[in-house]
């Protein structure tokens, strides 16, 4: 059995570049990079600020276990414990 040596072409670490192709890119390089424009966080208002996330939303029913920290309104139905470390805000209609 004979074997062949495989022949290789030649090969080039980087591709051929024209001149204005590589001044191009070293100018690119050079110029500097703009920093991200920061924001402020957008305020809430005070009325919105005291307001607790719901856990049971009007017209819901929760049967279990309520567990949470912090603050929490129930304004449907709860039927269970409460089990908490903050305040709970009970809805008219709870």
């Amino acid at each position: 059995m004979q074997t062949h040596p495989i022949e290789r072409a030649p090969h080039s670490a980087t591709p051929d570049r024209s001149a204005a192709d590589r001044a191009a890119a070293d100018r690119a390089a050079r110029e500097p990079v703009a920093a991200p424009q920061r924001t402020a966080a957008p305020r809430l208002a005070d009325a919105q600020r005291d307001e607790a996330p719901v856990a049971v939303p009007r017209g819901g029913r929760f049967v279990g276990l309520l567990v949470f920290r912090g603050r929490a309104s129930v304004l449907g139905e709860l039927c269970g414990d409460v089990v908490a470390d903050g305040a709970l805000r009970v809805g008219p209609e709870a």
